[in-house]
């Protein structure tokens, strides 16, 4: 994954965003066009972009770190809070394979660990692509809770990502840099 910087993703990543994602996800080519007209969505935000030394776009994750509520307050996604939820991670089929979406997962990850959240999940889109994906998410630590639900322990995937991935800067938030390979 040499030459791979994850940072925090600006409004000006949102072409090479919308990029990954038709090429990775084409049946969700509408919603990279929208993405590029609406820029990054509010809802979601902590928006992660892995982007090459030549400033390529090849990965990005899209989620939240909840710190606040109560643990035994449910939100929408069927997490308790506090929560971290992964709602999209895609990397460009060209790059898949060399770490990024691990190195994007696992940022999330010390995000949440740092801001005391205890649990991580997800909801896989089933589609011809689940068997790759949910292979991704075993491997990342995540096990299932339901038919298309994933959640995992934040301490514990903190631990195992610190071996994974060195994350620098976690903390680095000022300059938007948020960790890279070493």
């Amino acid at each position: 994954m040499g030459g791979i910087i994850i940072r925090r993703a600006t409004p000006a990543d949102v072409v090479g965003i919308a990029h990954v994602w038709r090429s990775s996800r084409p049946d969700h080519a509408n919603l990279a066009d929208a993405l590029e007209l609406d820029g990054l969505p509010a809802c979601y935000p902590v928006t992660l972009v892995a982007v090459q030394g030549d400033g390529e776009t090849v990965g990005w994750l899209d989620g939240t770190v909840e710190s606040r509520g109560l643990a035994d307050e449910l939100n929408p996604n069927g997490i308790p809070a506090p929560h971290a939820f992964v709602s999209e991670i895609d990397v460009h089929p060209k790059h898949r394979r060399k770490g990024i979406g691990r190195a994007l997962f696992h940022t999330l990850v010390a995000l949440a660990d740092e801001a005391g959240v205890i649990l991580i999940g997800l909801r896989a889109q089933e589609d011809e692509d689940l068997a790759h994906r949910q292979a991704f998410f075993r491997s990342v630590g995540l096990a299932l809770l339901d038919g298309t639900g994933w959640v995992g322990d934040v301490r514990t995937l903190a631990r195992k990502s610190k071996s994974a991935v060195d994350i620098a800067c976690v903390s680095s938030m000022a300059n938007g840099l948020i960790g890279e390979e070493r």
